[in-house]
């Protein structure tokens, strides 16, 4: 993704939302057939007509056919205005946000609603209150000229190095990615707090430096065409205050922050994204560090004393498994609504949300009710990912289904009382022992498994993680390395999780589990006890249970085991750790097999699975074939039926990553 696609989709988006104005206009035009002989018009909507035809003249034809319509005529002035602006995109980037400012969202909602209250003065509130203008009102208030609003989310070690860049070139330090986190900090307080810019705006820049640059300088031009095209700022790998003040320091340099007269001015929300479990236990204590800072509580003032604060389910699962990240996440979002609250900070929690259940997919309303209601404060985002999209929002019936479950859900939580004890195992210190036991030790089984000196190659060898890094289909490389040299630390969560969905293991799902439960166990006689109990009343605990049984329905290990050259530890590994976890499970929810209390998905997974394993048969095959092939134009025409298959198996598992 780069500044000039960034660019091109502001457009494209600007044109779509234009054309559809364009045609709800003809349609309103034709609606509102009102003659001035049958009903009076406001004074204010006559001289707005006057002064439409200085800048927006109609054709001859059009004053003669609508000379005793003036409602007809002031669409029409408004067609003009939006054909004016549609022109203007086919122009370059100077013409456009020059031309942009002669008619604004705000003057096109301001237009209508001149049109709505002369009719509602002249006795017909039918056709200012209902139908089609009420309609495109509202429309327009919702999409304004750009349809929606964009995020730029980079990652930190970008930024440092951007900054590290301005700071040598400015001869203000030499070797700022050397600093402590506390010099850092100093660093950026007298360089943001100093108004002279760090280097020229044309200055020589590395490759890296110029990129981060240029798309500074792409949100600039964006909040000229429209200040609310752009949404926030996010911060991928936020790991100290330093990560976000080199947002706010490159901000500075293209104009888009400033510090003066003891005020800041700041056209940016910078919203950190916290990834890792480490940086998910810290983020309260950094996020209440940064609202005690001087400098970051007067950039907060200037942005409405409002702080956006996204998770991310992907990576946070990828470093530390299925049961320690959804745990991690449920306390830091307690945690960070209890900090958000102390500090009187109107915040707003970002779900980063994947697709499959090991990155954070699952039924939303279920998550929104599971949130603690510390961190319930009526505002919430999550990301919708690949196939979602199409699964949720293909069908305008489904679309209104899957609309009405998170509002009723977030209806729910956010009319529920707000008390400081909020937290299910607030002040239960033998249960909450328990729930730390299972993130703890389900934690260090996966990482057993991942840290093992010879599962890299056992994974990389056996899933076609290899192919799946050469499909056109996302808007990122799978690795944040080079692809020639793909290592787990550099991997990318989504096709980490895609390669195991292919090969049927479903691993970053439920792995961890079973040894997280029977050490847990271990605590006292009551932990079952306990489980059971959480499982009835703990919303939190039985969806992230509910999602575990989903992926260990669609796993097959007799398939998976397809994939193995020869016998192999991982796979009595896997063995082991699911038949202990659906033993667990069976257990506590008191079914006799696992996903009994949803037949429905139970009974859909069911019935893929024979058009499945075929699929799978033929992918293993095709993966030894493509190995043992010598010959180039043999391994791209078995790369080509590759892919098809691995589109194959994705459609018929419902998920890529």
């Amino acid at each position: 993704m780069t500044s000039s696609v960034t660019w091109e989709t502001v457009i494209q988006q600007r044109k779509t939302v234009l054309s559809m104005y364009r045609k709800d206009l003809n349609e309103l035009r034709r609606y509102l057939s009102v003659s001035d002989n049958q009903s009076s018009v406001s004074e204010a909507l006559v001289n707005s007509i006057k002064e439409d035809e200085k800048d927006f003249p109609i054709s001859e034809r059009i004053d003669r056919r609508y000379r005793r319509e003036p409602y007809r005529r002031k669409v029409v002035h408004v067609m003009k205005k939006i054909e004016y602006l549609l022109d203007a995109l086919s122009g370059d980037k100077k013409d456009i946000l020059e031309k942009s400012k002669k008619y604004t969202a705000e003057e096109f909602i301001a237009d209508l609603e001149l049109i709505k209250e002369s009719l509602a003065e002249n006795g017909l509130p039918g056709l200012s209150e209902q139908g089609k203008l009420q309609d495109m009102i509202i429309r327009a208030r919702t999409f304004g000229f750009h349809l929606s609003g964009l995020d730029i989310r980079q990652h930190s070690g970008l930024h440092e190095e951007t900054v590290s860049e301005l700071l040598s070139q400015a001869k203000v330090i030499d070797n700022y990615g050397e600093l402590s986190e506390d010099d850092k900090i100093e660093v950026l307080v007298q360089e943001l707090s100093n108004p002279r810019p760090l280097s020229p705006a044309k200055s020589a820049r590395s490759e890296v430096a110029s990129r981060v640059m240029t798309v500074f300088e792409e949100i600039s031009d964006m909040l000229t065409l429209n200040p609310e095209i752009f949404g926030s700022y996010i911060i991928s790998m936020t790991h100290g205050i330093s990560d976000m003040m080199e947002v706010m320091l490159i901000a500075k340099e293209v104009g888009l922050w400033s510090y003066s007269g003891d005020k800041v001015e700041s056209a940016l929300d910078v919203v950190p994204l916290f990834e890792t479990i480490e940086d998910l236990e810290n983020s309260a204590d950094l996020m209440g560090q940064m609202y005690e800072h001087d400098l970051f509580s007067k950039h907060l003032k200037s942005r409405d004393n409002f702080q956006e604060i996204m998770l991310g389910y992907s990576d946070s699962n990828k470093d530390g498994g299925y049961w320690m990240a959804n745990w991690a996440l449920d306390k830091a979002q307690y945690e960070l609504g209890t900090v958000c609250r102390k500090y009187e900070v109107d915040f707003r929690l970002f779900h980063g949300r994947g697709g499959t259940v090991g990155r954070g997919g699952g039924q939303s309303n279920q998550a929104i009710i599971a949130m603690p209601a510390v961190a319930n404060n009526g505002r919430i985002r999550f990301t919708e990912q690949g196939e979602v999209i199409s699964f949720r929002y293909m069908l305008p019936s489904i679309t209104h289904r899957h609309l009405e479950q998170i509002v009723n859900a977030m209806a729910k939580v956010t009319m529920a009382q707000y008390s400081e004890s909020a937290g299910y195992l607030h002040g239960k210190e033998e249960e909450r022992e328990v729930i730390n036991t299972l993130a703890d030790v389900s934690m260090k089984a996966y990482r057993d498994l991942i840290d093992d000196p010879e599962f890299w190659d056992w994974y990389s060898g056996i899933t076609p993680i290899e192919h799946i890094g050469k499909l056109p289909i996302a808007s990122r490389p799978v690795s944040r390395g080079s692809s020639d040299s793909m290592t787990f630390d550099s991997l990318r969560a989504i096709p980490w999780v895609f390669a195991w969905t292919q090969v049927r293991y479903n691993t970053p799902g439920w792995y961890g589990i079973g040894e997280g439960l029977k050490e847990a166990s271990k605590q006292n006689d009551k932990t079952l006890e306990i489980l059971k109990k959480w499982n009835k009343e703990w919303t939190f605990f039985r969806t992230v249970l509910n999602n575990s049984q989903r992926e260990m329905a669609r796993t097959h290990l007799p398939t998976s085991d397809l994939y193995n050259n020869e016998p192999s530890k991982f796979h009595t590994q896997l063995i082991e750790n699911f038949e202990e976890a659906e033993n667990w499970i069976t257990s506590i929810t008191g079914y006799d097999h696992i996903l009994d209390h949803n037949k429905v998905i139970q009974n859909s997974i069911l019935f893929r699975n024979p058009f499945t394993y075929p699929m799978n048969i033929i992918q293993a095959e095709l993966l030894k074939r493509w190995k043992k092939a010598d010959e180039k134009e043999q391994k791209e025409d078995l790369t080509e039926v590759l892919f098809l298959n691995i589109n194959g198996i994705a459609a018929a598992m419902q998920s890529t990553g």
